[in-house]
């Protein structure tokens, strides 16, 4: 196999495994439709998971049923739940940052996608008489 085929048989791997985690209905997109594949191989930092992801998925796996895919990643998760969890958090940090489905989550929850500071939650002012008594101990560490 060349090495064209084998990236496009990889990517086919990856993109099953992704349309069987996040399958998308009726309020959200599936993670084919916001590209969620090739996102996660764009994404340095999650680099590790995918290349994990892809020495332990079949080849075959975009060929299976839809059970089967299930039962292929069901078995992952049982032989390797470490590099299977890497996997899932690298899909959903991709899948759950992408601008649709931000916008979906907004839809859906009524509450505006973006991280709460700064223009979040108000906050009272910090009440320092809380750390008053660690204050007045003196350190027990040394100066390095």
């Amino acid at each position: 196999m060349d090495n064209a085929a084998l990236t496009a048989a990889l990517t086919a791997a990856l993109v099953a495994a992704l349309e069987t985690l996040l399958p998308g209905n009726d309020r959200f997109p599936s993670a084919r439709a916001v590209g969620i594949a090739d996102r996660l191989l764009t994404l340095q930092h999650l680099r590790p998971a995918v290349e994990t992801a892809l020495t332990r998925l079949p080849s075959d796996i975009a060929t299976l049923s839809a059970g089967d895919k299930t039962a292929t990643l069901q078995a992952w998760e049982s032989n390797d739940p470490e590099s299977f969890g890497a996997f899932l958090v690298a899909a959903y940090s991709a899948y759950y940052t992408h601008p649709t489905v931000l916008n979906a989550v907004q839809s859906a929850t009524v509450y505006a996608a973006r991280p709460p500071q700064p223009e979040g939650y108000a906050l009272e002012p910090f009440d320092h008489t809380i750390v008053a008594v660690p204050r007045r101990h003196r350190k027990r560490w040394r100066d390095a």
